[in-house]
């Protein structure tokens, strides 16, 4: 039995044409919803960049990252970058800028700069330019600034101070001032609360007490909202004399604070993060003419004061031939770095041939700074002058250059209590801290939703401490001092 079959091959071919055609849609349609699945991703991602919320922007990038195209390659590393990741954040800005995104070489040239890789950030730097690219639309990101900064590093590298850094010691916010060891005659520095004017006990984050403690410094907002150096004279009643602004020439464009007057009164030390600074605040000299109070253009100190980061609260102690200043290039957790180093009699620069030279600008190394074959140790500080560390229960600034290190120093009972309450919640306040930044850390290695929730609760909570602690503070000034 013979079956004939027959087959419409014209049939079969429109089949499988129809087939491949609706195959050939549905990936289309795959791969439109993917584009824009991410381009919504991207959008929402640059909202929250934009306002600052950096940990739930990663959140919602992060599973999109992975094949997520260059778009989101930039936002991670943009995302990165402001988060102060910088090591995270290159190879997202490497994928970015390979796959056609030159505006991510803005932020390669700013980290190479914040490594004090110059050359590496000034080709960088010079790769955006010639792409004409657009400016990531993220806080604080400005070329032409940049730029500038860049330039003013790679000049300070010609002149790199030659100092002995005797120490470097690690300290909160909290506990700043106290660390400053001092000898009377280099006068004080004291906490915003001891400053005789409500409004600049709000504003200012702390003061300069001359010796004789009949004036002070410090800084607070100008009409146009700029932080701007303000003094103040004790009258022979007593009382103090109105606030007035020093120049606004000072500022350089931006904001000054963290004053320190030499004895001479003419010398003044302070931060500013305008014109000049080659990343947020940097220490700057100024001289006073003493004739006619007028001073002199200030000068940025350079390296190795100054770095990419923020540098400020420069303190000099001519008694024993030592400075102090305050930095956060180390990139400690909620910490800043006190520099203590030997006074140099005359500047005396590095050579800029020295195959150390960037370390040297740096701080790399503390033990790089000692001269071979040297014994480099802190000078014995007059104890008369100022409390030793080990023998107090605290340090509080007080005016006139004094200082309370017990409750037997107070004079009111109340202010007493208050500041043994102050100490309770001193102690609290760093266990939430060190509580916080445990959970910062184990939601930087297992990021999710509840992690992140949990830091958010911990920052408020934390922040709500701080607040009351500086109330406490100001009950304890205001109750000893007798302000109403």
């Amino acid at each position: 039995m013979c079956i004939l079959l027959f087959f419409d091959f014209d049939s079969i071919m429109i089949s499988i044409n129809s087939i491949s055609s609706r195959k050939f849609l549905l990936s289309g349609i795959l791969l439109t919803t993917v584009l824009t699945a991410h381009a919504d991703i991207a959008e929402e991602a640059r909202t929250l960049i934009d306002s600052g919320d950096y940990p739930a922007a990663l959140g919602l990038l992060e599973p999109a990252a992975k094949g997520g195209g260059p778009k989101i390659a930039l936002l991670m590393g943009e995302c990165l970058f402001m988060e102060g990741k910088f090591e995270d954040a290159v190879p997202w800005l490497e994928e970015a800028r390979r796959k056609g995104l030159p505006e991510a070489s803005l932020l390669l040239g700013r980290i190479a700069f914040l490594n004090y890789d110059f050359d590496k950030a000034a080709t960088h730097y010079a790769a955006y330019r010639k792409a004409g690219a657009p400016t990531p639309s993220g806080q604080d990101l400005d070329p032409v600034a940049f730029q500038n900064q860049l330039s003013t590093a790679e000049g300070f590298l010609e002149r790199v101070e030659d100092i002995v850094v005797l120490d470097s010691i690690a300290v909160s916010d909290e506990q700043l001032l106290q660390t400053f060891r001092l000898p009377a005659s280099a006068g004080a520095l004291i906490s915003s609360d001891a400053i005789p004017f409500e409004n600049a006990r709000e504003q200012a984050s702390m003061a300069f007490v001359s010796e004789s403690g009949d004036f002070m410094m410090w800084s607070q907002p100008d009409d146009e909202g700029y932080s701007r150096l303000v003094e103040s004279y004790r009258l022979t009643d007593g009382s103090w004399d109105k606030p007035q602004y020093l120049p606004a020439e000072l500022n350089g464009g931006g904001h000054t604070d963290y004053p320190f007057m030499l004895p001479d009164g003419t010398t003044l030390y302070f931060a500013s993060d305008g014109e000049g600074s080659i990343g947020g605040y940097d220490i700057f000299v100024a001289t006073r003419d003493a004739s006619t109070g007028e001073f002199m253009q200030p000068q940025n100190l350079g390296f190795p004061y100054n770095s990419p980061f923020d540098d400020y609260l420069m303190a000099i102690d001519e008694e024993n031939g030592i400075g102090w200043w305050v930095t956060d290039r180390n990139r400690l957790d909620k910490k800043l770095t006190v520099y203590v180093y030997r006074l140099n009699e005359l500047r005396h620069n590095l050579n800029p041939d020295d195959d150390n030279l960037t370390e040297r600008a740096r701080i790399s190394s503390i033990a790089a700074t000692h001269p071979k074959g040297t014994d480099v140790r802190m000078p014995d500080i007059d104890s008369s002058a100022v409390s030793p560390l080990t023998k107090a229960d605290f340090h509080l600034p007080m005016p006139q250059g004094r200082e309370y290190t017990t409750l037997s120093d107070f004079h009111n009972k109340q202010a007493a209590e208050a500041m043994r309450k102050y100490m309770e919640q001193s102690k609290a306040y760093e266990k939430e801290c060190e509580t916080l930044a445990e959970a910062r850390r184990r939601y930087a290695s297992q990021r999710s939703e509840s992690q992140a929730a949990e830091v958010r609760r911990l920052e408020t909570s934390t922040a709500e401490s701080r607040s009351a602690l500086r109330r406490l503070r100001s009950d304890v000034y205001r109750l000893e001092l007798g302000r109403n």
